[in-house]
């Protein structure tokens, strides 16, 4: 073509009948040159992609077409393997049957196999899993060829094996911890529950579909304002605790903590957290705090026993210095009366008359009995003290202390020439 360049004609003959019944030759030209450049372009693609790997197998088994991501996944180049036998080298280590076994079944039923995974050994005496299936090709009804594609995903399997791993260990960890693990959604409905809250009375079921709200919990009117002012701003929260009724009706502690959850795009998408049963920690903390309280009532009865008894001491302590005082111009009185009667006699000895002498040994002998009378309540005060003491009870005559007072006082009068009255 003078404009377009060299095009691709297919030409059809099919016999005819002229008009006169002569035999005639009928062309048809087809231009397949977008065809075969779409074709080439396709090939071209299937040759050059590193994503999956194509190997394209004739009925009797060998291969025809060998991509260079075939070659990258299995280590042999297209050299190597085109005109050989697909199943010595395309050895399928997992499944009933080997590669050239799935060959034979798809040529057989003219159906393509389900997609799966195989493992395929490689050389190096390493082996890799492949994600593919094996197409047929048909003409005529007949399969001519085959195709099978492929795509490593060995890192993906190890990957899930990993995740299976770390799941199993994540739920073993859950079940044997004394805390469980809690999911909710964007309207606080939960959505998951680990089995380890079975071990504060309660069960996943009787959880889910509902808010923390609508379950059997007792807790105050200014925890749930501030709870709910959390979960509005999509703040995280620590150590919640309020009181819940079992599945038994007993009232137990629980403590949670979470933190919101949210999309690639920012967008809130519900809260996960952790809870725990507090129950035995409360009981406790509810015990050492009784023992606190009776152990401060313990001290202020202590203390108030302790100020009376300070109390008494002063009190007793004051009574003694003023007792003192006392027993101290008691015990001089007679001593002076006994001093005086003695200078007096001293003094006086040569000029007194036998009867003046006589009234003054008098009165110093009374003086000392009045001193030893003294000494004999002190020592009755230590018996009273002691417990020791019988108490008797009898009549004085007044006046004859009184007389006997003013006697002892004569010699101290005399001296200072006072007068006195006689009673």
């Amino acid at each position: 073509d003078p404009q377009r360049g060299v095009r691709h004609i297919v030409v059809q003959k099919v016999a005819a009948q002229g008009p006169d019944g002569e035999p005639l030759v009928v062309g048809v030209y087809h231009d397949v040159t977008d065809l075969r450049s779409a074709a080439a372009r396709f090939e071209a693609a299937i040759e050059t992609t590193p994503l999956v790997a194509i190997v394209g197998v004739s009925r009797d088994g060998a291969v025809t077409l060998w991509n260079r991501a075939a070659t990258e996944l299995f280590g042999r180049s297209a050299a190597d393997v085109l005109g050989q036998p697909a199943g010595d080298f395309l050895v399928v280590q997992s499944g009933e049957g080997g590669f050239a076994d799935l060959c034979r079944g798809v040529v057989e039923k003219g159906e393509a196999t389900t997609t799966g995974e195989f493992l395929v050994s490689v050389p190096g005496g390493r082996t890799v899993w492949v994600l593919g299936a094996i197409f047929p090709v048909t003409r005529g009804g007949t399969v001519t060829e085959l195709f099978a594609m492929g795509v490593d995903v060995t890192d993906r399997r190890k990957a899930l094996q990993d995740l299976a791993v770390s799941e199993a260990r994540f739920r073993s960890l859950t079940e044997l911890s004394s805390d469980w693990f809690w999911e909710q959604d964007a309207e606080y409905r939960f959505t998951a529950m680990s089995l380890g809250v079975a071990k504060g009375r309660y069960t996943s079921a009787a959880t889910l579909g509902k808010t923390r709200w609508e379950l059997p919990i007792d807790a105050s009117e200014a925890q749930w304002i501030a709870h709910k002012a959390d979960l509005e701003a999509r703040r995280p929260f620590r150590d919640f605790q309020y009181r819940i009724r079992d599945l038994e009706g007993r009232w137990r502690w629980y403590s949670v903590s979470g933190e919101p959850l949210f999309d690639d795009g920012g967008e809130f998408i519900g809260y996960r957290g952790v809870g725990q049963d507090i129950t035995d920690r409360r009981d406790a903390e509810e015990e050492v705090r009784r023992h606190r309280d009776h152990l401060a009532e313990l001290v202020q009865e202590k203390t108030a026993d302790l100020l009376l008894a300070k109390e008494s001491a002063e009190a007793a302590n004051q009574a003694k210095s003023e007792f003192l005082a006392n027993m101290t111009h008691e015990v001089r009185t007679p001593m002076h009366a006994i001093l005086s009667f003695a200078r007096l006699g001293r003094d006086k000895v040569a000029s007194l008359p036998t009867e003046r002498m006589a009234n003054y040994l008098q009165k110093i002998i009374e003086g000392g009995q009045r001193l030893l009378a003294l000494i004999d309540d002190l020592l009755d005060l230590s018996r009273l003290e002691a417990g020791k003491m019988p108490i008797e009870l009898h009549q004085t005559d007044v006046a004859a202390i009184c007389r006997q007072v003013m006697d002892e006082m004569a010699s101290l009068s005399d001296a200072k020439a006072l007068l006195a009255s006689t009673i």
